[in-house]
């Protein structure tokens, strides 16, 4: 655990003193640069409290008295200490000014200092402003300015700071214009009196131009209330008119910004007086105004009214030939914040303006200066997105204008991609390329038939790239994919930089949907061709090219959603087993790149081909890459990676063979006909084999901490394989063997797999850092594990009989949630379900995932088979509702239309490919949360006992482990769930708690979890716990059980302290082990959940 600054200030005052008594030379300057970053720190700590103290075993008040020491220490040594000296601790105590300011009083060093111990501080600085040296007055002035929360009321020390606001020394008045700015953010009374000798000096034409600025800069700090605020404002107005300068005006200008947006309701004021100065002549104040007007929009786009902003100034600007790049910039700068904030209705009323904007953007795209260039085309993207959004224009002036911007980029990557192909090697074009590139699959993902346009101009590209350099070979040639090295003279590394990022770009569009109509996928198809049938690039870039067929492959090989139900089972034989047209190129590559010691680019190769299911590429890549490593551990992840590859091969034939055996024109075959039990024996024996690779993941993680996501993945792959085992089963001796009692080996089936679609939830939100398509894949397992319960629940049960609150209820609503945003005709056939049953609209809390989207890796066509059979489910359910229950003969012939729904669901899962995450490939320390504990008069944590009958009161401290600070940042606050059964547990050493990860991926501990995590995000979405009830899988929950969620403030530091109460006075003597769970809401909203690095707390009843 880390310990916070309160129980480390001991250890820095003992430093600081023996730093500050030491006579070797420049010590006593490094004590103080030690002790600045410390006390940073420190000020962004809340107030210790009771707690706190108990965990660290720290006398209430000590962190106090060692605080008031060090400051106590640095005032002595500015006192006495020389310029140098004094000037560091300015700069010290500058640095803890920022969140001086913006904790408040309840944080920092500063919280617990008495008023006396405050007043002593102050008389002993202002001993300093009398002395001679003018740096060393001035340190002292910057010093009351960082403390001008408790020194604002001194008398002596405010007379002091109007007294030298009338130096001579520039420095002197600098530095008082600094502390009086500071007092004026928390004294009223002083800055009125500040505000009127500010004006004064800076309309004085005595007055050094230095000081002027610098009083305008000080402006900006005045307005401690609203009423000051706008006094203040009003006054700087007026002045305006007195200032010649334009540095002067230009810095006012920018303080009545700052004051502005800080008080609503002076923005539109601001805004019309910014316009006006857009006239000026100089192009430095215009650039000045411009960054003003783009601070506003940037903050507070919504408080400005579309009437007070003048477009026209900026056209103008544009306009003008002699108009900087830099000042340009700054006014695309502003349309795009002005088009993120939504396009104002007086420019789109204005035909006239808004054929301005678009002409200034366009002209702009040819700019000579890249930056330019980079914002108007970006500019003119935001633009179309956002009027689409808006339906502000007709159909067809929306597609004109969305072509006109596609074609407008497309001629520059035509021009980017002829500089590549030329041989240019230079950075910038490379970039740029890819900046164009990603602004079309902006526009492509806002408008599908811009697809075909984008292809075919990129194929044209290529075309002639090829044309020009050199001819076509076959195929067949195995020279044309030998490894090309680029460090050679006469390489082609600019065409392989072009190359990639096509691929890129082609990769991504395939991920959004992009080739979902025949003229798309057939011009995918040829360009991919024509790059593998040439001998211009090489094998890498060869085999890149073929996996994107496959990767297009696996996004349609189901039929489309418009297909008739007769023929959807029909159209799932498409799934090749094998690679298609491009297997000789994959393998004839890979083995190129190996022989060539291409080892990198082969690795990446493999990677891809895993994370798009071509399982046996991938397989025989890292095969042979395992021969060449030398580390252990690296050793070690191939031959994990061969061992899964190889698993999910055979894995992908035996499924595709049980498909065509469980095909429905083999419903009246003969047993002897088909070899399905056979094939699920062996798959039964393929998923036995896996443990073999978590052992090998569980050695890897002992030595790296590393590898969590990695086994949990696997763990969830073989847990459902097996379900689908028991499923192909029943399926196998209902069809085949006409065993009509086998549905009932399907019971807890469902319960199951909707545990498991939990299960994929928690790990989605788990490790936070997971990318967008990684996010996609797990949300679309998570979605099939839910379909299939569902399909599984009504295949088990009669669909007549009434249900409520049970099982089935809570898997309808979790679908609905799934796919609420995603297809809103199941969800609305799925909610009839429930309210046919009696089920109230307000009882029906479903929350939405938001980390599912339309655009899923394998939803698409799935989700056609599923629309499908949910409709087939509810005709199902009618006809039951028709049937007499004595007729046995007719129930039978529906319950085998409700298992051949299942058929038809297992077999469009069979013939989906199953990809691994591109998470799953990085290996990095796993994110989590760590939990300390103390009890009350305890100081060890394996000696908490409490006597029979009493409470359980524990000091808890969270702590974020390997966490970057920009997502550490995101969480102000953290929860806990703490859950302890009545049931006695076996003890376990301390030692080992705390130094292993206790999750081994076992059912019960995982559904544990599950538990505690569903618990924890209805405690945290103010849901009651029996909205989403469901049946008690794992025996969590029971009524004597003892549960209790804490909530963490966090300080800054990854750490939140709290405490809690368990009644656990109803248990029995014994020893008791308490399971824990945190999670956390980012600043989106969105819930996140920590992986717990150690176990809970555990105790002991006498």
């Amino acid at each position: 655990m880390e310990k916070i600054s309160g129980a480390s200030a001991s250890g820095w005052s003992i430093q600081l003193e023996k730093g500050l008594r030491s006579t070797k030379p420049g010590c006593l300057v490094e004590s103080i640069r030690q002790i600045g970053p410390r006390l940073y720190r420190w000020n962004k700590e809340p107030q210790l409290t009771m707690d706190v103290c108990d965990i660290f075993g720290l006398v209430p008040g000590e962190d106090r008295l060692f605080a008031d020491a060090i400051l106590f220490r640095i005032v002595d040594a500015f006192v006495l200490g020389d310029k140098d000296i004094r000037i560091s601790i300015a700069k010290l105590f500058l640095l803890t000014l920022k969140h001086c300011k913006t904790k408040g009083p309840t944080h920092g060093i500063y919280s617990n200092m008495t008023r006396e111990n405050r007043l002593e501080l102050l008389k002993r600085v202002k001993a300093v402003l009398n002395v001679d040296c003018v740096k060393s007055r001035a340190s002292a002035f910057i010093l009351f300015g960082c403390w001008a929360e408790f020194a604002k009321d001194v008398a002596e020390i405010r007379d002091a700071i109007f007294s030298s606001l009338t130096s001579r020394q520039i420095l002197e008045v600098r530095a008082s214009l600094f502390a009086a700015g500071c007092f004026s953010e928390f004294s009223v009374d002083f800055g009125y009196v500040f505000l009127e000798k500010l004006l004064t000096l800076i309309i004085s034409q005595t007055a050094f131009r230095a000081l002027r600025i610098a009083g305008a800069h000080s402006f900006a700090k005045i307005g401690c209330s609203l009423l000051h605020a706008v006094r203040s404002y009003k006054a700087g107005s007026k002045l305006l008119q007195k200032i010649s300068e334009e540095d002067v005006l230009a810095t006012m200008l920018m303080a009545l910004t700052k004051i502005s947006l800080n008080t609503s309701i002076l923005i539109s004021d601001q805004v019309v007086l910014l316009c006006s100065f857009l006239s000026q002549t100089s192009t430095d104040m215009q650039a000045r105004v411009l960054r003003c007007l783009r601070l506003i929009w940037e903050n507070s786009a919504c408080f400005v009214p579309a009437s007070a902003f003048s477009f026209q100034c900026l056209f103008e600007i544009l306009d003008e030939q002699s108009t900087p790049s830099a000042l340009r910039c700054e006014i695309f700068q502003i349309f795009l914040k002005i088009i993120a904030h939504g396009l104002p209705d007086m420019l789109l009323k204005d035909t006239d303006e808004f054929t301005k904007l678009l002409r200034c953007v366009e002209n702009a795209t040819r700019s000579p200066f890249l930056s330019e260039r980079l914002l108007a085309f970006e500019s003119f993207v935001r633009i179309s997105t956002k009027l689409k959004k808006s339906k502000t224009m007709s159909e067809a002036d929306l597609a004109n204008l969305s072509s006109s911007v596609a074609a407008t980029i497309l001629d520059q990557v035509t021009v980017l991609s002829n500089r590549l192909s030329g041989g240019e090697s230079s950075s910038e074009v490379g970039d740029e390329l890819g900046r164009m590139l990603r602004l079309l699959l902006v526009l492509a993902a806002d408008n599908s038939k811009l697809g075909y346009l984008i292809l075919d101009k990129l194929t044209s590209i290529i075309e002639n790239f090829v044309n020009l350099l050199n001819p076509a070979v076959e195929v067949e040639q195995v020279e044309a994919h030998k490894v090309v090295d680029t460090g050679a003279e006469g390489n082609i590394f600019p065409q392989r930089v072009l190359m990639f990022h096509f691929h890129k770009f082609l990769v991504a569009f395939i991920e959004a949907g992009g080739g979902t109509t025949e003229q798309v996928v057939s011009k995918l198809k040829y360009l991919i061709c024509l790059v593998c049938d040439s001998n211009l690039f090489d094998c890498s870039i060869h085999t890149f090219y073929a996996l994107i067929w496959h990767s297009h492959k696996n996004q349609s090989h189901l039929p489309s959603e418009n297909q008739k139900s007769s023929t959807l089972t029909e159209g799932m034989g498409r799934f090749p087993i094998k690679l298609l047209e491009h297997e000789n190129i994959i393998h004839v590559c890979g083995k190129n790149m190996l022989e060539g010691r291409d080892n990198w680019s082969a690795y990446k190769a493999g990677k891809y081909a895993a994370c798009e299911g071509v399982w046996d590429v991938a397989n025989f890549i890292f095969d042979h890459l395992v021969k060449r490593v030398q580390s252990d551990a690296f050793c070690q992840w191939l031959k994990l990676l061969v061992q899964l590859t190889n698993f999910e091969k055979n894995v992908q034939v035996l499924l595709h063979r049980n498909s065509i055996c469980l095909k429905p024109h083999t419903l009246d075959n003969s047993p002897g006909n088909t070899n399905s039990s056979g094939n699920i024996e062996q798959l039964a024996e393929i998923c036995a084999a896996t443990l073999d690779s978590d052992k090998v993941l569980e050695a890897l993680s002992a030595q790296t901490q590393a590898f969590y996501f990695q086994r949990w993945f696997l763990a969830l792959r073989l847990r459902f394989l097996l379900l689908m085992l028991d499923i192909l089963k029943v399926l196998d001796k209902f069809l085949f063997y006409k065993n009509n009692e086998s549905t009932k080996n399907l019971i807890g089936v469902s319960s199951r797999l909707a545990s498991l679609a939990e299960e994929f939830d928690l790990v989605t939100s788990t490790f936070i850092d997971m990318d967008s398509t990684s996010l996609k894949i797990m949300s679309d397992l998570a979605l099939v594990c839910s379909m299939l319960a569902l399909f599984t629940e009504f295949t088990t049960m009669n669909p007549t009989e009434a249900y409520g609150e049970d099982c089935r209820n809570v898997i309808v609503k979790d679908l609905v949630g799934r796919l609420w945003h995603v297809d809103p005709e199941i969800c609305v056939n799925l909610l009839s379900l429930l309210k046919d049953n009696g089920v109230h609209d307000r009882s029906l809390h479903f929350l939405p995932k938001p980390w599912l989207s339309k655009d899923g890796c394998i939803l698409g066509d799935f989700l056609s088979h599923c629309r499908f059979g949910v409709k087939r489910i509810i005709e199902l359910r009618h006809q039951f509702l028709n049937v007499a229950a004595n007729e046995d003969a007719v129930l039978l012939q529906l319950s085998r239309n409700s298992m051949e729904s299942l058929l038809q669901v297992a077999e469009a899962w069979m013939q989906m490919p199953w990809q691994i995450p591109k998470y799953f490939f990085r290996v990095r320390r796993t994110m989590g949360s760590l939990l300390f504990w103390s009890s009350t008069g305890v100081r060890k944590q394996r000696e908490i006992s409490i006597s029979l009958g009493s409470h359980l009161q524990l000091n808890l401290c969270i702590q974020l482990k390997d966490m970057p600070s920009d997502f550490t940042s995101s969480f102000s606050k953290l929860y806990c769930i703490l859950y302890c059964r009545k049931s006695p547990s076996t003890a376990k050493p301390h030692g080992e708690l705390m130094t292993q990860s206790h999750i081994n991926y076992r059912a019960s501990e995982i559904d544990t979890m599950i538990h505690l995590n569903k618990n924890l995000q209805c405690y945290l979405m103010k849901q009651s716990r029996d909205t989403m009830k469901c049946k008690d899988l794992h025996n969590a929950g029971a009524s004597d059980d003892v549960q209790v969620c804490v909530c963490f403030e966090t300080n800054g530091r990854r750490q939140g302290f709290s405490t809690c109460l368990l009644d656990v006075s109803a248990f029995p003597v014994g020893s008791y082990g308490i399971d824990w769970h945190s999670a956390g809401i980012d600043r989106h909203g969105a819930y996140r959940s920590f992986l717990p690095l150690c176990r809970g707390p555990q105790f002991s009843v006498r």
